[in-house]
């Protein structure tokens, strides 16, 4: 009797070992999560701050343009290497990282990974990829499928994904304009291209002469 007594004093206290290890696993893992979502807060809250910076400098320079001495002619200018279409000035990296570097080295270039607003900006894009993939400034990290441009948090509405794109995986949250011009969602820690956006400097070229 005491022999079955002991194997199911012990049979349950195997159990509640399994049960305890097992609350222990589930702790950790619950833990490391709040702690990942933590990081991911800090981030997006230093993005969001450079950004609402860069965006007023750029405020700055305009109404310095508009309100500036006399009357003058304004022409714009973009930074050595970049290319300008229309207003905005494009960066094409020559070297790879991952989505958030890519975005981070945007932004301390007072521009924006990449969005896209329109059939010509699309095709602009496309035409100087060199063959290669680059990253956008969009992602659907915040909620699965919803997609927003990091510029102004804004949904994204012109599109121009490859047949089967975006797909709904909870890896692939970044996207991406792959070497034909269509668009790809992809996972964010890969290393890609990427492209810069931002306003095109201002420049007075001649001042207006009085009649």
């Amino acid at each position: 009797m005491w022999a079955g007594l002991l194997s199911l004093v012990l049979i349950k206290f195997s159990s509640v070992s399994e049960e305890l290890q097992a609350l222990n696993l589930n702790y950790s893992e619950m833990l490391m999560r709040v702690w990942q979502d933590l990081d991911n807060i800090q981030e997006a809250q230093k993005i969001m701050e450079r950004t609402v910076s860069n965006n007023f400098s750029e405020l700055q320079d305009i109404t310095a343009s508009i309100c500036g001495e006399g009357k003058s002619l304004v022409s714009r200018s973009c930074p050595t290497i970049w290319k300008m279409e229309g207003r905005n000035c494009y960066y094409f990296s020559a070297e790879k990282k991952n989505w958030t570097n890519a975005l981070w080295h945007c932004i301390n270039k007072k521009a924006n990974l990449v969005s896209v607003w329109s059939d010509e900006e699309q095709e602009f894009l496309r035409d100087n990829l060199n063959n290669v993939t680059h990253w956008l400034g969009m992602t659907d990290i915040e909620r699965e499928g919803k997609w927003k441009w990091k510029e102004g948090n804004l949904l994204v509405s012109t599109t121009f994904w490859d047949k089967g794109e975006p797909q709904m995986s909870h890896e692939k949250n970044c996207g991406i304009i792959q070497p034909n011009g269509t668009w790809a969602s992809a996972v964010c820690s890969f290393h890609h291209h990427w492209i810069c956006k931002k306003k095109a400097d201002l420049l007075k070229s001649m001042s207006w002469i009085s009649s």
